[in-house]
């Protein structure tokens, strides 16, 4: 019954992953910090960014953690359920009709493997803040062919070329004990009206794994 207890546990938290805020959070002004953990106590920790500036962000009282690891393209398959952060390929490519050629509209940053009991979570297209021009997709992989993955959500597709040099991490369960100084993450964070920044999910690389989302 106690592993169960603990699953359970860990679905309900995975469930606030921070690619899919809850629509409570997304009416409040968010904040996503990348960085490195130099200290951490009970009930805040504080981070240097990757642009070098000192953030203090509080932690939440529900505050969802979760772990990253490293992958493998090879690790996604037909049916995987990821989170793609790329920008559209420009000029955007041509395909000749009838040619059954696929053209990919955007190159893949990163990869996120989701797992199996995550699937539809944050399901969708939006712009993300990784670079100017960037966007996010999670959804569904329904074809896969060397370095080029089409990708299924919510009844749209888009095709995108995923270079080597992308990488590719796998969510896996989290807890507090993982904020330590040295960790890197990647966080949403909710701003107060005084300014103050509170962490209400957080990814924790493992093993100096840095988020690349």
């Amino acid at each position: 019954m106690k592993a169960l207890a603990v699953a359970a546990l860990w679905l309900t938290a995975a469930m606030a992953v921070v690619l899919s805020p809850p629509a409570a959070a997304q009416q409040m002004p968010t904040q996503h910090v990348r960085g490195q953990i130099t200290a951490a106590d009970d009930s805040s920790i504080t981070v240097k960014t990757r642009e070098g500036a000192t953030v203090r962000l509080a932690l939440a009282s529900d505050l969802s953690v979760t772990s990253l690891m490293k992958a493998a393209f090879s690790d996604v398959k037909v049916g995987s359920y990821v989170g793609i952060a790329a920008e559209p390929i420009r000029p955007a490519p041509r395909t000749v009709l009838g040619s059954g050629e696929k053209a990919p509209t955007h190159n893949a940053l990163d990869l996120l493997i989701f797992p199996e009991s995550m699937k539809g979570t944050g399901e969708g297209h939006r712009k993300w803040d990784l670079t100017p021009d960037s966007t996010m997709t999670n959804g569904t992989i329904y074809d896969l062919e060397d370095q080029l993955l089409s990708i299924r959500f919510k009844g749209n597709e888009r095709d995108m070329y995923v270079p080597s040099k992308a990488p590719v991490v796998k969510i896996g369960p989290g807890d507090k004990g993982l904020l330590k100084p040295g960790a890197h993450i990647f966080a949403v964070a909710q701003k107060g009206a005084d300014g103050t920044l509170t962490a209400q999910r957080i990814s924790v690389g493992r093993d100096g794994l840095v988020p690349p989302m």
